[in-house]
């Protein structure tokens, strides 16, 4: 099993060309369902997904995946795009509340996604960070509640202790020693005893490209030891970020010296 978090840029396709929406949409279509044909268990976590324009492209992806489990978050009519999971129908995902329910406020509730496989024993929060500076201390409080749910999966005491934690997405923050993002302080108290599986650039600026799209795992102490890297697919050029792969991912009964993959 794989999970692959890709943002979609409202199906606007690259900054750089002008395209047919409409076209693209059904690109990135084919896109994912050939990926879900992998593995029953394969889950894709879309950001910006577009609810501009009468939410017309917002229904019409929808309809195209009106026959897999298709999540949504929560706050769908106040928002321009919002975060979503899709997955195959007899797959073992569900959605969960936890980080929901963690939280203090109702800001960004369309920037966030969570799903759960009990058979992996895997939790996958995807994410959409906002990056305005306008706003940059209700995104500080955002980010300061996702480092505070990830340290609940570390506590040796919690119930979550023998799950693992994904947290996938646009994060809009570099962490490498010469970024100048706003919220790199953050990020790297994110990354704090976690492994980012994803190494390169994902996003296609004006001036350069960044590597602002993360998938970052924790691990609880006794159940991983090793693991492989993901991969950036570079050649899928649907939008101004590229999408991001896990490596793949074993079932609980699979497992080897309790690695997970």
């Amino acid at each position: 099993m794989r999970v692959m978090s890709y943002n979609v840029n409202g199906f606007k396709g690259n900054k750089d060309s002008l395209i047919n929406m409409r076209e693209n949409l059904d690109k990135i279509e084919a896109f994912i369902k050939d990926f879900l044909l992998g593995d029953i268990d394969n889950l894709v976590i879309l950001q910006e997904v577009s609810l501009k324009d009468n939410a017309i492209y917002y229904k019409k992806i929808i309809e195209k995946f009106k026959d897999y489990k298709f999540i949504c978050s929560y706050n769908v009519s106040y928002a321009n795009f919002i975060t979503v999971a899709i997955a195959n129908n007899k797959s073992k995902w569900v959605e969960k509340h936890d980080f929901y329910n963690t939280r203090k406020s109702n800001d960004y509730l369309n920037r966030f996604i969570e799903v759960y496989n009990e058979e992996y024993k895997l939790q996958v929060l995807g994410l959409h960070i906002p990056c305005n500076k306008k706003d940059i201390n209700e995104i500080k409080k955002f980010w300061d509640e996702i480092i505070s749910y990830k340290k609940s999966y570390s506590d040796i005491k919690s119930d979550k202790s023998d799950i693992s934690l994904m947290l996938v997405g646009d994060m809009n923050a570099e962490h490498n020693e010469s970024s100048v993002s706003t919220f790199k302080e953050s990020l790297n108290q994110l990354f704090l005893n976690e492994i980012e599986l994803i190494e390169g650039a994902t996003f296609k600026g004006k001036r350069r490209s960044t590597n602002i799209d993360h998938m970052l795992i924790h691990k609880p102490d006794n159940s991983i030891e090793e693991y492989a890297k993901g991969s950036i697919i570079n050649s899928i050029d649907y939008s101004d970020h590229y999408p991001i792969l896990s490596p793949p991912i074993k079932k609980v009964t699979d497992r080897k010296l309790k690695k997970l993959y």
